[in-house]
């Protein structure tokens, strides 16, 4: 059974077009832009695309959608490296890190928790991964590094 999942494109902030997230925005900052704070730390095993649709729809419909997404999700829907958000935490971050800093983790684009994956599976090799990635986050706010849009084209590039 197919489930219809609609963004409002009403809902667009007035300073930004809701799809800047993907490029410009740090998963952090859409979470507290986007998403009703009730559901922020609820809805860190959604991948990027869904956190994003989720994003696209009024508040008191965030609820509903996010568990739509999260049906999906676990069926068929967008993956890390071919599973999903919540199953790849489950295998390839550390549980004590998870549990220490569950909302950095959660504040973890998909491409920045697959490096975090790949950092090993001893906690102190991941909380160093960690902190590296959550300094990059900090530079790019300040405008000391390229935009994640100029980081994917890059890696895009044959």
């Amino acid at each position: 059974t197919a489930v219809e999942v609609k963004p409002d494109v009403e809902l667009a902030p007035a300073d930004a077009a809701p799809e800047a997230w993907l490029f410009e925005m740090s998963r952090g900052e859409y979470l507290r832009k986007r998403i009703r704070p009730d559901l922020a730390e609820s809805v860190s095993d959604l991948c990027d695309l869904e956190l994003f649709v989720l994003g696209m729809h009024k508040e008191h419909e965030q609820s509903e959608v996010a568990a739509k997404l999260r049906s999906l999700s676990t069926a068929s829907g967008s993956r890390i490296l071919g599973v999903p958000r919540s199953q790849y935490v489950e295998k390839r971050i550390n549980k004590e890190l998870c549990t220490k800093h569950v909302s950095q983790v959660s504040f973890l684009n998909d491409i920045e928790l697959a490096q975090l994956g790949n950092a090993g599976s001893v906690y102190a090799e991941q909380e160093r991964k960690l902190e590296e990635l959550l300094a990059k986050g900090q530079d790019r706010l300040l405008g000391n590094e390229t935009t994640r849009k100029e980081c994917v084209e890059a890696q895009l590039a044959p």
